[in-house]
């Protein structure tokens, strides 16, 4: 999430360097990179996007004709990434996956030693949790990570019907909006993990 607004920051500023006046444009096809099912709704986004789609101007148009390199800026902001953290994320899909198909539900969780193999930063784990729903059937998906004592949890579902602020708010301190929400655990990863699997079963998260 973060990188689509530093993007769209990004972008922005260029245009008001060149052109003299801020203007946002239809610039969601370039957003789109990292705007995925289970983030789509984040409020933020929602509202960066809109405003976007809103604006008749044709920013990106008006960038390359005064010399601004898009494809440049895209790629410094959006499609950077770390040697550790592409491996950290085949290291997930590969690993770490759990799917419950008849649940419509999967989930992923990592240690903390897990995360020093791949000399985690700050970020590297960003949007892990949306390839999950990208599976068939998937409504609901889960990312656990161990940090410290504390177990940090992101939620994230397909539609408004699957509530994952509720979910968060009832049974794990946390919340944020109905489509991606976070939570926090101190029960240690293994026993979160056994929850949050007897969560799912009974779909708790869709009630």
């Amino acid at each position: 999430m973060q990188r689509i607004i530093y993007f769209l920051m990004a972008i922005a500023i260029s245009f008001t360097t060149t052109v003299g006046y801020a203007k946002t444009v239809k610039f969601a096809i370039l957003a789109d990179v990292h705007v995925t099912p289970g983030n789509l709704n984040d409020e933020k986004i929602k509202d960066v996007v809109a405003e976007i789609n809103s604006s008749d101007a044709d920013v990106v148009g008006d960038l390359t004709e005064r010399g601004v390199d898009i494809a440049a800026v895209k790629r410094q902001v959006i499609d950077l990434s770390s040697e550790n953290r592409l491996r950290l994320l085949g290291f997930m899909l590969k690993d770490k996956l759990k799917v419950f198909p008849e649940k419509g539900a999967a989930y992923m969780a990592v240690s903390k030693k897990e995360l020093r193999r791949f000399d985690f930063k700050k970020g590297d784990l960003e949007g892990v949790v949306n390839y999950a729903l990208r599976i068939e059937g998937v409504r609901f998906a889960a990312l656990l990570s161990e940090r410290g004592d504390i177990i940090r949890m992101s939620f994230r579902s397909l539609s408004p019907k699957v509530d994952v602020n509720k979910f968060a708010a009832r049974y794990w301190e946390g919340g944020g909006h109905v489509q991606a929400a976070g939570g926090t655990s101190s029960l240690g990863l293994e026993l979160t993990c056994k929850i949050l699997e007897q969560q799912i079963e009974k779909r708790l998260y869709d009630k």
